[in-house]
């Protein structure tokens, strides 16, 4: 749309020029003088007085000379040649600078996409660093837990079988008790409360069973 506009300017102005070469220069201020001499004569009638001769009389050639120097108006062609010069100087201007706004268009067209790429990469790389990360997470996950679950089964029939020991030795201790023997005298309430507690696997403190108070309470009787 603007490449259009400028191009329609450019045909009106190229019109208007070609209209006032015909018409015989510009023809913006008399537009019912058409010719340029009789024009130049209305208009600059009151200048012819200031070239008066010493003695008073009005030198016309050298008045008509004096004009054609000093008016614009009454030079059209050469004007119109300097305009077209301007014209031409201005046209290269445009262009020029047109293709500088071109050329930095293409500059920040190419930087963002240079950007864009190593933003992608960048992301890329993110994107592989954390599937790695996952994947490894997975596989050491799957073999630690297999090492667990063995080291579980491994536990847990070690607790069996401390338990059952366990059991066993405060089985005795207790029939030990029972019959009055045993290191009464050294032992605590709270020591045979423990292994009283023990025995029937309570792992916290607090009041031993009934059972065991029972047993504790008729030791302490035999004794």
């Amino acid at each position: 749309a603007e490449e259009m506009e400028r191009r329609r300017r450019r045909e009106e102005r190229e019109r208007r020029r070609r209209d006032r070469d015909r018409d015989g220069g510009d023809r913006g201020h008399h537009q019912h003088h058409r010719s340029s001499s009789r024009r130049r004569r209305r208009k600059h009638k009151h200048r012819e007085h200031r070239h008066r001769d010493r003695d008073g009389d009005r030198d016309r050639d050298h008045d008509r000379d004096e004009h054609r120097r000093r008016s614009s108006r009454s030079r059209p062609h050469r004007d119109h040649k300097e305009r077209e010069g301007v014209e031409e100087r201005e046209r290269e201007l445009r262009k020029e600078q047109e293709r500088k706004e071109r050329e930095v268009r293409k500059e920040q067209e190419r930087r963002e996409r240079i950007e864009r790429e190593i933003h992608e990469e960048q992301e890329r790389r993110e994107r592989e660093r954390r599937e790695r990360q996952e994947q490894e997470r997975r596989e050491w996950e799957m073999e630690v837990g297999s090492s667990i679950s063995l080291n579980l089964a491994n536990l847990d029939t070690e607790i069996k079988r401390h338990r059952s020991e366990r059991s066993e030795l405060q089985l005795q201790q207790q029939q030990q008790q029972q019959r009055g023997g045993g290191h009464a005298r050294h032992g605590s309430r709270s020591k045979r409360r423990d292994n009283g507690e023990h025995a029937y696997e309570r792992p916290s403190k607090g009041t031993p069973p009934r059972a065991v108070q029972i047993a504790a309470r008729r030791s302490q009787s035999a004794r």
